[in-house]
C-alpha cells in the first residue's frame, strides 16, 4: 500500500477563516487541494491518503480520496492530545506506506508534519499548490 501524506492549514480550504470571517478563497483552495490532489495520482500514483482530520486542506484531502474511491485515513488527535503529537502519531502508524507528502499552505502544524518526515524518511515532499496562481495567503 502506497499512502500520499496530506498536511496543510486548517484555514486553507476552508469556508471561514481563523478570525471567523468568509474565507473569500475558498471555492478556489478546495478546486486546488482537488487539482493538485489528481495531478500527483497521475504523475506519481498512491492507494490513498493520510490526514490529520482537521478542517481545511486535510478534510478537502479526505473528500477527494472518497470521491476518486481511494483509501482514506484520518487520524484525528485523540482526546486533550495536541495536534503536533498527533503528527508523531500518525507518522509512527503509517510511516511504512508513506512515499510522498503533499504539504498544502499552513502554520506551525503543517511545518512540523514536513520537518518530521524530512528527518526520518526519503519520502518526496510536494509543496502545494503547484504551478497556481497565489492567493495571497
Amino acid at each position: 500500500m502506497r499512502l500520499l501524506l496530506v498536511c496543510g492549514g486548517r484555514w486553507y480550504a476552508h469556508p471561514v477563516t481563523s478570525t471567523g470571517n468568509t474565507n473569500i478563497h475558498y471555492s478556489e483552495q478546495h478546486r486546488l487541494v482537488w487539482r493538485n490532489l489528481t495531478r500527483l495520482l497521475q504523475d506519481v500514483g498512491f492507494d490513498g491518503v493520510v490526514e490529520g482530520a482537521a478542517q481545511g486542506a486535510d478534510t478537502a484531502a479526505h473528500e477527494w480520496a472518497v470521491d476518486h474511491g481511494l483509501i482514506a485515513i484520518r487520524m484525528p488527535p485523540k482526546r486533550g492530545q495536541s495536534p503536533l503529537h498527533r503528527n508523531i502519531d500518525m507518522w509512527r502508524a503509517w510511516r511504512q506506506h508513506i512515499y510522498n507528502v503533499a504539504a498544502f499552505p499552513g502554520g506551525t502544524g503543517t511545518e512540523d508534519m514536513v520537518r518530521i518526515v524530512q528527518s526520518e524518511s526519503p519520502a518526496r515532499i510536494w509543496r502545494l499548490p503547484q504551478g497556481e496562481p497565489s492567493l495571497g495567503l
